[in-house]
């Protein structure tokens, strides 16, 4: 694909659903007898997979009245797959479905594409076994084999901050016998805690001469879903915005709109740091953050302004073109926070008058490709002077972004951040590999191409 130089932006753009929350709701819509209904479901190809495992444990799928129609048997009610479920690319997909498949009745095969069959599920296995879970794993990956069998709730460290592995003790925590606790030192992703209606707990620890305080999430199958919900309407996914977001910060004119953009406390920090870093952004909450609004959530009997468990925060978001930008470096306890955003921030580092500077990073390397060389690879090749370490990075932002050849190896986020730094280039660009933008947005490059005027 060959990229032009652009020098203003301009529109509004409605994006599809954050794929986090779709995934999340594609499993609970499946948990429950009845028939769900999702508004502004993704078509990405890690959304497409998740609807594809629950269809092969016979969850009907339909499309009418514009939503997608989850029509689920319930938990009990699932059927055993024909066949291996593939969760393609998607390490979401496979590692909630595992939490859930481990206390199920079923014999499932889990397999994915080559990249996700390199990604960590052993981490995943360890505390599902602990709970009692038959779980045979060849090695760190997929292919693997879970055999449904009887769980015991137990109390878990988490070793990283992973939102997905968190969630999937939870998940497994809903099918298991007495109380299941999860602990967090580093606080991540909360969507999951938030679809159950989950309560945290702040617990003070003393261990191996260190103190702190930790959250504490308990789940047990008093938290199981119930009933069905026929009207939920996904806000944006902020961390595909933050793509077009930098693209119009990097322009020499324009403003964008991006209405209805979830800003969940753990989503949105990029957006503060774009602020911190002289980024012309605004942001306009609709009113109720932490409550249901008219237009997110349909539940029966949840009005709006009253608290609702589900409830997420949501903006509509406004950029403006405006340079130079002044980075901040990146580290510590807001690295996980931010893991998914690196990319784009490292685009928009580009045009900093300071260096921008990323450690703590290491989960990078353990994405879809080696996401962090990969980022160094891709810097470089556009002009920044990059040294790269073994948990991140150091640039240099260079005078000119220089136009230049470069292959994104089937990592979407590196695909994205490629196409927008070609339309800040010199010149005109060659991107390889830029169909895997798909994994996450298929109309990227369309949208993007809308508000090129």
């Amino acid at each position: 694909m060959l990229i032009s130089p652009a020098r203003r932006l301009r529109g509004s753009l409605q994006l599809p659903g954050d794929k986090s929350l779709s995934h999340r709701h594609i499993l609970r819509a499946a948990l429950v007898e009845g028939r769900s209904g999702l508004i502004n479901l993704p078509d990405s190809l890690d959304v497409r997979a998740s609807l594809g495992a629950v269809e092969a444990l016979g969850v009907g799928i339909s499309h009418a009245d514009g939503r997608v129609w989850l029509n689920s048997p319930g938990l009990e009610g699932w059927r055993q797959p024909v066949a291996a479920i593939d969760c393609g690319n998607s390490g979401t997909t496979a590692r909630l479905l595992l939490g859930l498949l481990a206390g199920s009745r079923l014999d499932v095969e889990l397999r994915g594409d080559e990249s996700l069959s390199r990604r960590p599920m052993a981490r995943v296995a360890e505390p599902l076994r602990r709970m009692g879970a038959r779980i045979d794993l060849a090695g760190d990956g997929l292919p693997l084999r879970v055999r449904g069998a009887r769980l015991e709730g137990i109390c878990f460290d988490l070793p990283v901050p992973s939102a997905q592995l968190k969630s999937a003790v939870l998940l497994a925590g809903l099918l298991a016998s007495g109380e299941t606790r999860v602990r967090e030192t580093l606080p991540c992703r909360d969507h999951t805690e938030r679809l159950l209606g989950l309560n945290s707990e702040v617990v003070a620890f003393a261990s191996q001469g260190r103190a702190g305080i930790v959250r504490e999430w308990i789940v047990s199958g008093r938290d199981l879903p119930r009933r069905a919900w026929s009207d939920i309407r996904l806000p944006a996914d902020p961390s595909t915005a933050a793509f077009y977001v930098v693209a119009t910060l990097l322009m020499d004119e324009g403003e964008l709109v991006l209405p209805e953009v979830l800003i969940n406390p753990f989503r949105r920090d990029y957006l503060d740091e774009l602020l911190e870093w002289g980024g012309l952004l605004e942001l306009e909450e609709i009113p109720g953050e932490g409550f249901c609004g008219p237009t997110f959530c349909g539940l029966e009997g949840c009005n709006p302004g009253e608290q609702c468990p589900i409830a997420e925060p949501v903006a509509n978001l406004r950029v403006r073109a405006g340079l130079p930008l002044s980075a901040r470096s990146l580290s510590g306890r807001r690295l996980p926070r931010l893991i998914d955003e690196i990319p784009a921030l490292a685009v928009a580092a580009m045009r900093s008058d300071t260096p921008f500077e990323v450690a703590d990073a290491a989960e990078l390397r353990l994405k879809e490709s080696d996401r962090l060389h990969g980022l160094v690879e891709l810097l470089r090749a556009f002009g920044g002077q990059v040294e790269e370490r073994a948990d991140g990075f150091r640039l240099e932002a260079p005078a000119v972004i220089t136009a230049a050849r470069f292959d994104a190896r089937g990592d979407h986020r590196l695909a994205m951040a490629a196409a927008v730094l070609a339309l800040a280039a010199d010149g005109e660009s060659e991107i390889l590999g830029l169909e895997s933008a798909a994994v996450s947005h298929p109309a990227f490059l369309e949208d993007l191409r809308t508000l090129l005027v």
